[in-house]
């Protein structure tokens, strides 16, 4: 093991002991207080400028905290501030090429916390640095089509993997049929079915399977 791993190996230790101290030592409050009003996101500029050249592990760590600090409260804000899509965001300017957080963080964004803009935001980077990845597209397809109501987005992100042999053949069917035609139900049913192959989340599942049953029995 080189210095330098070593060194990273001590820093993230020191990272988690840190993070494990302030869990114990935190006294809960006796009134209800959200996840976001709770949640501490240290500034990007500091990240940037004090990482020792850790910039992957930091945002490795930091990922593997909010996954563990994840909350299901709902964002409607759309003002890009819910505390998840900043940590999202802080990851990304320390590692760029962090897929997860752009595939598995969009869709929480935008099935879990309903933050529209956010996920929105975070999909929108992935597919900058990932044109062709196909769980990232598949995940903002159906942002842009279902959640944003922005079809004609949502079939040019389709072209990207419209050759995929993992499309399913009633996704690339019917994505050309629905284009302006307003909502179509078995499309939802479909690309939810699908969704729930993508992911191994069980929030996220849970989630999905509820938006078919709705789907089912017509609810809106």
């Amino acid at each position: 093991m080189t210095l330098t791993q070593k060194i990273q190996l001590v820093v993230s230790f020191l990272f988690l002991f840190l993070a494990g101290t302030i869990h114990q030592e935190y006294k809960k409050p006796f009134h209800k207080v959200t996840k976001q009003q709770l949640a501490v996101n240290l500034k990007d500029s500091f990240l940037l400028t004090v990482n020792l050249g850790m910039k992957r592990l930091i945002s490795s760590v930091l990922w593997i905290k909010t996954l563990i600090d994840s909350d299901e409260e709902h964002y409607t804000k759309n003002d890009l501030n819910d505390w998840m899509y900043l940590r999202f965001t802080t990851m990304i300017k320390l590692d760029p090429k962090f897929k997860e957080v752009y595939s598995m963080g969009g869709q929480y964004l935008s099935i879990i916390k309903d933050d529209d803009a956010g996920a929105k935001d975070i999909f929108d980077k992935g597919l900058s640095i990932y044109p062709k990845d196909y769980f990232i597209n598949y995940n903002a397809l159906y942002h842009y089509y279902f959640e944003l109501k922005d079809r004609e987005y949502a079939l040019q992100i389709f072209k990207n993997i419209d050759h995929d042999p993992r499309v399913p053949f009633y996704v690339r069917s019917m994505m050309s049929k629905a284009a302006i035609e307003g909502d179509d139900p078995e499309l939802a049913l479909r690309l939810l079915e699908q969704a729930k192959t993508l992911t191994t989340n069980e929030i996220i599942l849970q989630k999905l399977e509820e938006r078919i049953q709705k789907i089912k029995k017509g609810e809106p």
